[in-house]
């Protein structure tokens, strides 16, 4: 009886010691990953506010263009007269 005891509580032992050890490992895993992805959405973010920044400038020369050649025409306007 006690060989069959030892028999079923050696590999009974080593299976929750492997459970134990793997669903730790898991939790590790997980929190590195989590960690991970947090820090890449955090350079998305930054560099999404870059790309919003660049538009307004782009948007903001555009319209500076625009105006300059406006009075560029205004000028040679007045020059003819």
């Amino acid at each position: 009886m006690v060989e069959i005891i030892t028999a079923i509580a050696g590999p009974l032992m080593s299976g929750l010691i492997a459970l134990y050890v793997s669903t730790v490992q898991n939790d590790k895993t997980v929190a590195l990953v989590q960690y991970r992805l947090q820090q890449l959405e955090d350079k998305v973010a930054t560099q999404n506010d870059y790309i919003e920044k660049v538009i307004l400038a782009e948007r903001d020369l555009k319209t500076a263009f625009r105006r300059i050649d406006e009075l560029r025409d205004d000028v040679k306007a007045l020059s003819k007269e």
